[in-house]
């Protein structure tokens, strides 16, 4: 019997029904429209406070009308679960198991735009009789719907409320857990006090969560809550699969890339726990947007993810602050596609009427009549189902660009600058746009999956922006790949912390990599000069190096501030400077290119003028995405001798020369199909 996911293929699907968002009096027609404009799934918020406002009281009544409308035009129904929404009856008789701020604060549930009829962020479930009530939430909910065809559960909307560093996981209960989780690590006191510096505790009960510290022990305060996140999302999947053997369980991260780069969860974590993984997007830059869709892409390891959240007008609050174009959401969803998303869905069909996000982010106008925006996402939902033999199937190349992502950075910059991926978001969204543009696919590799089941065979050029602290035979993996034949690029810092944060006496170590790091300098402007007389500019700091046996290619003035080495069949690569941050400069992309060549990597076809290119194939032919990523329109062409449909308009491009000429409006998409 086919799956859910089987069924649904690639997709498009709106959120609906978010009490008191919408009225009923409109769901006869809505739902009616929604699936005549060829969506396939409708979303609605099941608020435990709804279902079950007193003690003994369950009424399901409003849910089940419209899952029987759903159902009767054809949708399939979204249930997000929202035990961050308890009844007042609950939150007055356990106000003990509030959630609690580093300060020691307890956070007094209130409305929100997630829950504007209230109770946010609900109660700390640590709390052994308040898991029990949630528990019986999951298992009410989940137990009546199963009997109704209602399989999809999100069972965590956007890991909230534990989206920032630090979470709101301070409260006793919570710091229990956390001496437990020191005592399973460490074994004994003794050990623990060695391991944070010299720490003089007689008794696991005398530690607390420490509100600032030094980076051993504030790494183990956040390491503890990415575990506390992990198994809480574990806990609800299993809960309902216990309930429902049917059920499909998501959970997405929150609304951009900050919440995957400065969050106290990992998403490699999570995207195994569940059976599709997914994010909200509402990023206006299509670079940030380009590296949050390959994160989560690259975290799921071949596994089902969507674009679970995007706006279908203008954003946020009361006066709203940007508007979206019809191009705009158009040109989201079909990036996502381009990154192997199966399902986008729009946030939401009609405006918010009630609370802080109203009156936006509707689909539609506010009587329900269709937005040009309506019509656009309409056309490629209708186009997707019409091409179902494509997209349903679509196929990519396996990147063999690859690059490290070390979830362990945000820890210590949260430590050193109270801003977790101060440094580390932007240098690795800088090494993301210039592959992006200059049409490399990248893999974004997890430190700790490489140390636990090596670098990916695919990969030839492995980047590597920031990787400060050593970790358990990372090193014997890198070096084995470089000897295997690939390509190892690193940036600045390599290494200087061992495994216990201590500072290593070789930096890097250099019997491998034939130097040693010397001064730092921190000047106004780092212009570096090279062998292959490329000019680079670096950022924020320049590393000066001393020759073992490794060949100086780069330097600043007198001093050698990068190197090559060959190793076996390979060649490692080092400049100590931040470079992703520089990366518009043109000449980083001819050294890069210079590299790429050199490693024998891949390309997409290339576009001129800027636009990107994204490939993938399916339906006997290959597919390639075009995207205008910039406020004004452009025309572009691309070295294809083959006529090409582009699926969206029908429009057919002919072959002049051997090169298609196209232009793409302002945040435009296309996908053009060549057979």
């Amino acid at each position: 019997m086919l799956s859910i996911k089987s069924k649904l293929g690639c997709f498009i699907g709106v959120q609906y029904f978010r009490p008191p968002n919408p009225p009923t009096k409109f769901w006869e027609k809505d739902i009616k429209n929604i699936r005549n404009l060829g969506f396939k799934v409708i979303r609605t918020w099941l608020y435990w406070s709804k279902v079950n406002p007193r003690p003994r009281k369950w009424d399901f009544n409003i849910y089940d009308r419209f899952v029987e409308i759903a159902h009767r035009n054809g949708l399939k129904v979204l249930i997000q679960l929202v035990p961050e929404s308890p009844p007042q009856y609950i939150l007055s008789k356990y106000s003990y198991a509030y959630y609690m701020n580093e300060n020691g604060q307890i956070v007094k549930p209130y409305a929100l735009g997630m829950v504007s009829i209230g109770g946010y962020p609900g109660l700390n479930p640590d709390m052994p009789e308040v898991r029990k009530l949630i528990e019986k939430f999951f298992i009410k909910t989940v137990s009546h719907y199963s009997g109704i065809d209602v399989h999809l559960y999100d069972v965590w909307n956007e890991l909230m409320p534990h989206y920032r560093i630090p979470a709101l996981l301070y409260n006793p209960s919570t710091q229990d857990r956390f001496r437990k989780w020191l005592k399973k690590k460490y074994g004994n006191i003794d050990s623990l006090n060695d391991a944070w510096g010299g720490s003089t505790y007689t008794d696991w009960s005398q530690i607390e969560m420490p509100l600032k510290g030094n980076y051993a022990n504030m790494l183990d305060l956040h390491l503890f809550h990415r575990h506390w996140i992990r198994e809480e999302l574990k806990w609800r999947v299993k809960l309902v699969k216990k309930i429902d053997d049917e059920a499909i369980c998501l959970s997405h991260a929150a609304g951009g890339l900050a919440t995957v780069t400065k969050t106290p969860y990992n998403i490699w974590d999570l995207a195994e726990i569940v059976d599709i993984w997914g994010t909200s997007d509402y990023e206006i830059d299509f670079y940030r947007a380009a590296l949050l869709h390959n994160l989560i892409r690259s975290s799921c390891n071949g596994g089902e993810w969507w674009l679970s959240e995007q706006t279908g007008g203008r954003t946020w609050t009361l006066f709203g602050e940007k508007h979206r174009s019809k191009t705009f959401i158009v040109q989201k969803m079909v990036q996502a596609i381009s990154y192997g998303a199966k399902g986008n869905i729009i946030w939401q069909y009609r405006p918010e009427i009630f609370g802080q996000e109203s009156p936006n982010f509707g689909l539609v106008f506010e009587d329900g009549t269709y937005t040009e925006r309506t019509k656009a996402v309409s056309s490629l939902a209708k186009k997707l189902e019409k091409y179902s033999y494509i997209f349903d199937n679509l196929r990519f190349d396996k990147p063999d660009v690859g690059i490290v992502f070390d979830w362990r950075i945000r820890s210590l910059e949260y430590t050193a600058f109270n801003d977790p991926g101060k440094f580390s978001e932007r240098e690795l969204l800088g090494w993301h746009s210039l592959l992006t543009d200059i049409s490399i696919d990248v893999s974004i590799l997890s430190v700790e999956n490489i140390v636990e089941k090596g670098i990916d065979k695919n990969i030839r050029l492995l980047i590597i922006p920031l990787l400060i602290q050593d970790m358990e035979n990372i090193m014997e993996k890198l070096i084995k790949f470089v000897e295997n034949g690939g390509y190892l690029f690193i940036g600045p810092y390599f290494l200087v912390y061992n495994e216990k944060l201590y500072v290593n006496s070789s930096i890097p170590p250099y019997k491998v990599f034939g130097f040693k790091r010397r001064e730092i300098y921190y000047p106004d402007k780092i212009n570096i000069s090279t062998i292959m007389n490329i000019d680079l500019k670096g950022w924020h700091l320049i590393e000066t190096l001393e020759l073992i046996d490794a060949e100086p290619i780069a330097y600043m003035g007198k001093h050698i501030v990068g190197v090559s080495k060959n190793i076996g069949n390979g060649k490692i690569y080092y400049i100590g400077t931040f470079l992703g941050h520089t990366y518009r400069e043109e000449n980083l992309q001819k050294f890069i290119e210079k590299i790429l060549r050199e490693a024998s990597c891949r390309r997409f076809p290339k576009a001129t003028n800027n636009i990107i290119v994204r490939k993938a194939y399916g339906g006997g032919g290959e597919i390639l995405f075009l995207f205008n990523p910039t406020e004004r329109s452009k025309n572009t062409e691309i070295s294809i001798d083959k006529e090409a449909i582009e699926i969206v308009s029908d429009k057919k491009y002919k072959s002049k020369n051997g090169k298609l000429k196209i232009r793409l409006k302002q945040r435009e998409a296309k996908i053009l199909y060549i057979k």
